[in-house]
């Protein structure tokens, strides 16, 4: 065999002393003795019989067995195995995983994986399409992989495997990263296949139709299997399913499910379901998952049909699609059509046969759904379209005489004695949740009021599970660390998200929730009073209020008219009038609302108060009396005024005025001596 090449089989062998190999790990193979030699398929000997080579011709089957290795790729494809079912093709390292998903001709193989792999969250092909899809067998052995990243948000049918028809069993995954567009799953994006015993932990983001383990399950059988984490889209988004039409057993959901319409922790939508005879069902399953939507929501399933739709080619059928021997303790928050087991339930319809016609009628089925409980505490619904409520006391372990009837808890279920496996609820013997996954935190709080007139005193209810620490954020720019269950003061209106996030050694949450306080508008509120200072000065009070987004009011300054041609911008002015008079005083702090008062300005002192109130685009006008004694001012100081408003001086007025007078007539004389004497 040539040395160094194990693809060549015993093609040709190096005599004694000669070798082939790359230098320092080039990619060009070379002889390393320069002489002729010739070689054969056994020794250096010339038998007949045995191929003999010249060096020329062995660098040209080198060249060409090289050619062959690149262009075909089948001897080193895989890491061994010959894609049988009797020696599967071995799946060992990252490069054997590109190859299979590159090469649509093993898509109906036999693999093994043979070792976890890390593919350090690498984006990734998908294996399969929809087109041709999977219908080999994968089996993982019990391996991990790791770091699994698939980013095709404008795709649809997205997953590690695209479409299956075939198996995947014993598969872990952890570390999964996977966006697409329509039928998203983090293993699958439609499956018509068999998955068993496969296990899923990461996140999964799309439009419609997402579940954290399977987008669509079509025809498929989804066994033993779980998925942990955040499943996100629209509608039709389930924890490990997002849309279910065969059966699903003995599996579970842990972690958050977020979407719009039909959101369940372990399936979104469970419809269009042709039953067949089979009596296909979702049963032995739980979900802890927390799930939030805005219709159609519940803690197992969010929407469901009673009874499938039963093939009209057919006869009549008595199989439907039921949910019997599951569980929802994860909480559920919708503002309409939730439940804590299920979101929605509707009748089906079957399709009886007469002729060629086929005639759709409503059928109710005959006990669809068994001995199924929701945790009225966790999940936070009081009701549910089907199953049946228990407390948290009845649900976990001592469990209740009322509780998990019928259930197999000798080769089914195990009793969470400790409550150390699974916060005291039951788990399945064959699918025991990993450390920590029942020790996730969650978020959730109830808020009260939620809305109103701000100033609003707002007390948090935190219902929180598994939470060594949290944060809050008030959404007004303030926090708090300190208390479980706070309440604060807001005194803005207006949407207001407020968010908790909570964390453990295992893992964190958040969840956030919108305040809707009454939104106030920019108000200005006009009015002053004012009195009577005495010598025709009026002095002016302020008693405007302006607030915004309902913070607290207070006066302001604005633009005043005295009634009389002079204006002035002031908080709490004083004017002094230059006749008496009725005067119209306004005052407006805010350009559109203004209060305006007649002020009767006399030489006494005199008192009067008025208001005056606008608000919007309109305006406010107050009148303002008073009552009081006096008599017409003049503008002279120390003056009296005669019935005819005259000013009559006083003795000592006039005596001041012939002082004056004296005075200016002295110094007259005084300048007319002296121009005599020049």
């Amino acid at each position: 065999m040539v040395w160094g090449m194990s693809s060549c089989g015993a093609l040709v062998q190096a005599p004694q002393g000669i070798s082939f190999g790359k230098e320092n790990n080039a990619s060009t193979w070379v002889m390393q003795e320069q002489e002729e030699h010739y070689y054969s398929t056994g020794t250096d000997s010339s038998a007949e019989g045995q191929l003999m080579m010249k060096k020329h011709e062995v660098m040209m089957l080198l060249l060409i067995v090289g050619v062959v290795q690149v262009s075909g790729r089948e001897a080193i494809a895989y890491s061994g195995g010959m894609g049988t079912e009797a020696d599967p093709y071995h799946v060992t390292t990252v490069d054997d995983w590109i190859f299979f998903s590159e090469t649509d001709t093993d898509w109906d193989k036999h693999f093994v994986l043979k070792g976890d792999i890390n593919f350090n969250s690498e984006p990734l092909g998908m294996v399969g399409s929809f087109d041709k899809p999977f219908i080999g067998v994968f089996d993982g052995d019990g391996h991990v992989l790791r770091n699994v990243r698939v980013k095709q948000q404008e795709t649809d049918y997205v997953g590690l495997f695209t479409k299956l028809e075939g198996k995947i069993l014993n598969l872990e995954m952890e570390g999964v990263d996977v966006i697409g567009k329509d039928y998203v799953g983090g293993l699958v994006g439609v499956s018509s296949g068999t998955i068993e015993s496969c296990h899923i932990k990461g996140t999964v983001t799309g439009n419609d139709t997402v579940g954290g383990l399977v987008g669509s399950n079509y025809y498929g059988y989804i066994t033993l299997c779980s998925a942990v984490g955040t499943v996100s889209g629209g509608n039709a988004i389930g924890g490990l399913v997002g849309d279910n039409n065969y059966a699903i057993n003995l599996c579970y959901s842990s972690g958050k499910t977020l979407g719009f319409d039909s959101v369940g922790g372990l399936v979104g939508n469970s419809t269009h379901s042709w039953a067949n005879g089979s009596g296909h069902f979702i049963g032995m399953s739980y979900s802890t998952n927390k799930v939030i939507g805005d219709s159609n929501v519940g803690g197992l399933v969010g929407f469901q049909f009673k009874i499938g739709l039963i093939d009209c080619e057919s006869y009549i059928r008595e199989s439907v699609i039921a949910i019997s021997s599951c569980y929802a303790s994860g909480t559920v928050m919708a503002p309409e059509k939730a439940g804590g087991l299920v979101g929605t339930v509707i009748e089906g319809y079957e399709c009886k046969k007469f002729g060629e016609q086929g005639i759709r009628e409503s059928k109710e089925a005959s006990q669809p759904f068994v001995s199924n409980y929701w945790d009225t505490e966790t999940t936070g619904r009081t009701e549910s379209d089907e199953g049946a409520g228990r407390t948290t006391d009845d649900m976990t372990y001592p469990y209740a005489a009322n509780t998990y009837e019928d259930w197999d808890f000798a080769a089914v279920w195990m009793a969470d004695t400790d409550h150390k496996i699974n916060n005291g609820y039951p788990y399945l013997i064959g699918n025991i949740p990993g450390p920590g996954e029942s020790a996730l935190p969650i978020a959730y709080f109830l808020a009260d009021p939620s809305d109103g007139v701000p100033p609003v005193t707002t007390t948090f209810t935190n219902l929180s599970k598994n939470a060594e620490s949290w944060h809050w954020g008030f959404g007004d720019g303030t926090t708090s660390d300190d208390e479980w269950s706070p309440t604060h003061t807001y005194i803005q209106g207006g949407p207001i998200e407020v968010c908790l996030s909570v964390s453990n050694a295992f893992g964190s949450d958040s969840y956030c929730k919108v305040l809707d306080f009454d939104y106030c508008e920019e108000g200005c509120w006009a009015d002053f009073s004012w009195v009577n200072v005495g010598n025709c000065e009026m002095a002016f009070t302020n008693l405007s209020e302006y607030s915004w987004n309902c913070g607290p009011g207070g006066p302001v300054s604005g633009n005043w008219d005295f009634g009389d041609g002079t204006t002035f911008y002031d908080f709490e002015p004083t004017h002094r009038y230059a006749a008496p008079g009725i005067y119209t005083v306004c005052f407006e702090p805010c350009w559109w609302t203004k209060a305006c008062q007649e002020v009767t300005v006399v030489a006494g002192s005199i008192e009067g108060e008025g208001e005056g109130e606008g608000e919007g685009e309109g305006e406010g006008e107050g009148e303002g009396e008073g009552e009081g004694e006096g008599e017409p001012c003049c503008w002279c100081d120390g003056c009296h005024c005669s019935e005819k408003d005259a000013c009559i001086h006083t003795l000592k007025d006039l005596m001041g005025d012939w002082f004056l007078v004296g005075v200016a007539l002295i110094i007259l004389a005084l300048i007319s001596s002296g121009e005599r004497k020049l």
